[in-house]
Formats: C-alpha cells, sequence, structure tokens
C-alpha cells in the first residue's frame, strides 16, 4: 500500500511530501459509531515492524487538541468518551513511524 503524505503544520514530525510504503497490516479504520454523544470506538492495526505510533485528535483548525500513544500491536481500538471534547466536527490522524497513515472524520453531538 502507498501513502502520499502531504504538508500540514498540525502534523508535527510526519513525513511532509513523501512517497513510502506502508504495511497492508497498518491502517486507520471509521470510528463507529459516527456521529457519536456518549462514546465511540476508532479501530486501527500496526504492524510488527512499526516503532512509534500516535493516534492524534485534531478540531477543523488544525490544532491538535488530543494525542495518544499506541503499544499494542496487530488489530487495536481506541475508545473516546464524549465528555472529552466540545460537541463538533473533529479530524483524527493516525501517524506510525513519523509517517501519516490516515485521517479520518468523527462528529460528536450533543
Amino acid at each position: 500500500m502507498k501513502a502520499t503524505i502531504g504538508s500540514g503544520e498540525a502534523l508535527k514530525g510526519a513525513a511532509v511530501n513523501s512517497t513510502v510504503t506502508v504495511p497492508e497490516s497498518t491502517y486507520l479504520n471509521q470510528n463507529a459509531p459516527n456521529p457519536f454523544t456518549d462514546e465511540t470506538t476508532i479501530e486501527y492495526s500496526l504492524d510488527e515492524s512499526v516503532g512509534t505510533a500516535t493516534l492524534c485528535i485534531y478540531n477543523m483548525s488544525g490544532k491538535q487538541l488530543r494525542s495518544y500513544d499506541l503499544f499494542e500491536r496487530g488489530n487495536s481500538k481506541i475508545t473516546l468518551s464524549g465528555g472529552e471534547l466540545d460537541a463538533g466536527l473533529y479530524m483524527y490522524s493516525l501517524v506510525s513511524d513519523g509517517l501519516l497513515i490516515g485521517t479520518k472524520q468523527m462528529i460528536l453531538t450533543d
């Protein structure tokens, strides 16, 4: 699987304007449920070869609001509580070994 990395200030430390080969076993899924009120789950998978991985939550202005270090390899998930953020539209990204794996959007409702 090829991942093209675009520029973006919010992804500090991630590779910019590069094309790299990322193992197919490293990916980010859409959160469920979406939209959500109480909690949502984000599933992801990290290849055994991954050194470091982080899931970052951003507002629509690109400001990073949360960052979660991910330690489990293989298929895993993280659950977010609706009480952690205000209602609105957010983006979340998976960064693995400094490379942007994927970005998705989620909606938190009142």
